[in-house]
C-alpha cells in the first residue's frame, strides 16, 4: 500500500534546493555580469556601436530538457527581464507490448538576471503530457505520488501536468544566435534532476 503522503514534497528538501538554486544563480550572474562588462569595454575600444539589441522572439529546438527527448519552443520577451514560452513535442511508443502516441506541451516563464547577450535566468512552468496508449496485456499505471490515478487496461487517454523548475545560461547574440543551457528539477514521488540544451535563433 502506498502512503497517502508520499506525493507531498518534503519542506526541508525544498528549502535546501531553493538555497542551492539561489547560490548557482548568484554565481552565474556574477560571471555573466563580468563578461558583459568586458564585452562592452571591448566594443568601446573597437569603436563598435552597442545600441543593437537582440530580438525579442526566440525559436529553438531543445534537446532533452522540458519535453524529455526534444521539443520545438517559441518564446517572446515581455520586457527586459521576463519572457514567456510555449513548446511542442510528439513521440510514438512501441515497446514492451505498449503502442501509442504522446504529445508534450511545455509552457514556461523565464526571469532573467540582467540585460545583455550573456545572462542567467530562472525558469518555471509545466509540461502537459497527453497521449493515447494501447496495451496488449493490460497495464496499471499508479501515479498516486503525483496525486493522480491512471488505470490503463486496453486503451487509456490521460493528461498529466508535470511541474518543473530550473536555472540556466542564455546567449542571445545580436547576429540572431540563441543558445541555452538549463538544468531542471521536478518532483514525481521523488526528486528528478536532468538538463537540456537549446539551439535556435532570435529575431
Amino acid at each position: 500500500m502506498i502512503d497517502e503522503g508520499a506525493g507531498e514534497v518534503p519542506v526541508v528538501f525544498l528549502m535546501h534546493f531553493s538555497r542551492y538554486l539561489v547560490c548557482i544563480l548568484m554565481a552565474i550572474d556574477c560571471g555573466l555580469a563580468q563578461a558583459s562588462t568586458a564585452s562592452v569595454q571591448m566594443q568601446s575600444q573597437l569603436g563598435v556601436a552597442s545600441t543593437v539589441m537582440p530580438g525579442k522572439n526566440g525559436l529553438a529546438i531543445e534537446f532533452l530538457g522540458r519535453a524529455g527527448l526534444y521539443s520545438l519552443n517559441y518564446d517572446r520577451a515581455l520586457g527586459s527581464h521576463v519572457a514567456m514560452g510555449l513548446g511542442f513535442s510528439y513521440m510514438d511508443l512501441g515497446l514492451l507490448g505498449v503502442t501509442g502516441s504522446v504529445y508534450l506541451l511545455p509552457v514556461y516563464v523565464n526571469v532573467y538576471t540582467h540585460q545583455g547577450e550573456h545572462r542567467g535566468f530562472i525558469s518555471g512552468g509545466l509540461t502537459l503530457i497527453s497521449g493515447k496508449i494501447e496495451s496488449d496485456n493490460g497495464i496499471d499505471l499508479d501515479a498516486e505520488e503525483f496525486s493522480l490515478k491512471i488505470a490503463l487496461n486496453d486503451i487509456a487517454n490521460a493528461t498529466i501536468p508535470l511541474p518543473m523548475l530550473g536555472v540556466g545560461y542564455e546567449y542571445r547574440g545580436v547576429q540572431g544566435v540563441l543558445l541555452r543551457l538549463s538544468p531542471y528539477f521536478s518532483w514525481f514521488g521523488k526528486p528528478i534532476f536532468w538538463g537540456g540544451v537549446s539551439l535556435g535563433a532570435n529575431f
